[in-house]
C-alpha cells in the first residue's frame, strides 16, 4: 500500500498496485488478484483500513475501505466486485507536467459514507466571525468535489487525508449482517509550492504541515479546513459510525460518534454487540449493530484510539481496551488498560 500527496508527474500512469489490496497465494507466493481503490494517488488516499472479511449470501467476501469514504465489497476468492464499480470522470490537474487520472473507481453500492462535495451552504462556524473566515478561506480554492487535484492556488480535498475511513478499520456483525464502519468528515487544504519557495513557506506558516518532497518539482503544504477558533469549517457531525447492510449494500444507519474526529476500530462481542472507543472523549461505547442505537457508555481514564478486544474467562465475557490518549489538551496522555465484564 502506498500513500502520496505529491504531484505525480515523475511517476506517470495509474501506479497499478498502489492504493490497492493484493491477494497472495500463501503456498506459492503468487498474486491471485489485486483491486485498486484510487488511480495515481495525489491526495494521500492510501488504503489505511485493514480489509474486513465477511460472508455475502454464503459466499466468502471482503470489504475494502478507503479514505475517500468508499467501501468496495468484493468476492474474496476472485477480487470481483459484488456490486458494480464504475469508472467515472474526475477533475483534471492544472499543474504543468501532471497527468491526473481522468477517471476513478466509484462503487454503486454502498453509497459514499461521507460528503464528496462542499459548497458555501455546508460552511459552518461556532460564531458568525468564524463562519465568515471559513468562507473567505474557501472561495479562492479549487473546489470541484472529490478527486480535485492539488494545485498551486490551493485545493479543497474532500474528504481530507484523515478520511473517510481511516486506519482503525471496520467490524462485521454476522447476526445483523452489518458492516460497522467509523468515518471522519473533515476536508483538508493542499497547496503545491515551487521548491525554491519551500523554506519561505515553512517559515511563513509554521502551523501547517509543509514538506519538501525531494525529487519532485513541488513542495506541499497541508492543513485541515478549520476556523480561527480551531473548529472544522463544515457542518457537524465530523465523526460518525455507519452500519452497512452487507446483503443489499445499502447504508442501514448512521450515528454521531463523539464530538470531533475518531481514530480506532470497533469490535463485536460474542452476543453481537459493537464496542468502540476511537473518538477524543474518554469513553468506551456500545451500539446495537442492527439499528445503531447506543446501548451504553463507560468512562475511561482518557480517550482510547485503539481497538477493543473481547475474551471469555470462567464462562464470562469481557471487553478490554487501551486508554492512551493523544493530542493534549483534547485528551491527556496515559497508559491504562481497562477491562469491563459484559453482562
Amino acid at each position: 500500500m502506498l500513500a502520496c500527496s505529491l504531484p505525480g508527474g515523475e511517476r506517470a500512469g495509474a501506479n497499478r498496485h498502489a492504493n490497492s489490496v493484493v491477494a497472495i497465494h500463501a503456498k506459492s507466493g503468487k498474486m491471485v488478484w489485486s483491486f485498486q481503490t484510487v488511480h495515481h494517488d495525489l491526495w494521500d488516499y492510501d488504503v489505511a483500513s485493514p480489509p474486513e472479511l465477511f460472508e455475502y449470501k454464503g459466499r466468502k467476501a471482503i470489504a475494502i475501505g478507503s479514505k475517500t469514504g468508499h467501501v468496495f465489497l468484493l468476492d474474496r476468492l476472485t477480487g470481483k466486485p459484488i456490486f458494480e464499480v464504475q469508472e467515472r470522470s474526475v477533475p483534471k490537474s492544472d499543474v504543468a507536467g501532471e497527468s491526473a487520472s481522468s477517471t476513478q473507481p466509484f462503487p454503486t453500492l454502498p453509497p459514499p459514507l461521507v460528503r464528496h462535495q462542499i459548497s458555501e451552504k455546508d460552511v459552518w462556524g461556532s460564531n458568525e466571525s468564524d463562519r465568515q473566515a471559513c468562507l473567505a478561506t474557501l472561495r479562492p480554492l479549487r473546489n470541484e468535489g472529490i478527486f480535485t487535484p492539488p494545485s498551486e492556488r490551493g485545493t479543497l480535498v474532500v474528504p481530507g487525508n484523515i478520511g473517510g475511513m481511516h486506519w482503525g478499520g471496520a467490524a462485521w456483525a454476522p447476526k445483523a449482517h452489518t458492516l460497522v464502519v467509523p468515518v471522519n468528515d473533515l476536508p483538508a487544504i493542499i497547496t503545491l509550492i515551487l521548491q525554491d519557495k519551500f523554506s519561505e513557506a515553512r517559515k511563513s506558516f509554521p502551523d501547517r504541515e509543509t514538506t519538501e518532497q525531494k525529487g519532485a518539482r513541488f513542495a506541499m503544504s497541508r492543513r485541515f479546513f478549520l476556523s480561527p477558533s480551531g473548529t472544522p469549517c463544515v457542518t457537524p457531525p465530523w465523526g460518525s459510525l455507519v452500519g452497512i447492510d452487507t446483503e443489499t449494500g445499502a447504508i442501514a444507519w448512521k450515528v454521531k460518534l463523539g464530538d470531533w474526529l475518531n481514530l480506532g476500530c470497533p469490535t463485536v462481542s460474542r452476543q453481537g454487540i459493537i464496542f468502540i472507543g476511537a473518538d477524543f472523549s474518554p469513553f468506551l461505547r456500545a451500539f446495537d449493530p442492527a439499528n445503531g442505537k447506543q446501548l451504553g457508555e463507560w468512562k475511561l481514564p482518557t480517550s482510547a484510539r485503539a481497538t477493543p478486544m473481547t475474551f471469555v474467562h470462567e464462562g464470562k465475557e469481557f471487553v478490554v481496551i487501551a486508554a492512551g490518549g493523544h493530542d493534549a489538551p483534547m485528551s491527556k496522555l496515559d497508559t491504562k488498560i481497562v477491562a469491563f465484564r459484559i453482562n
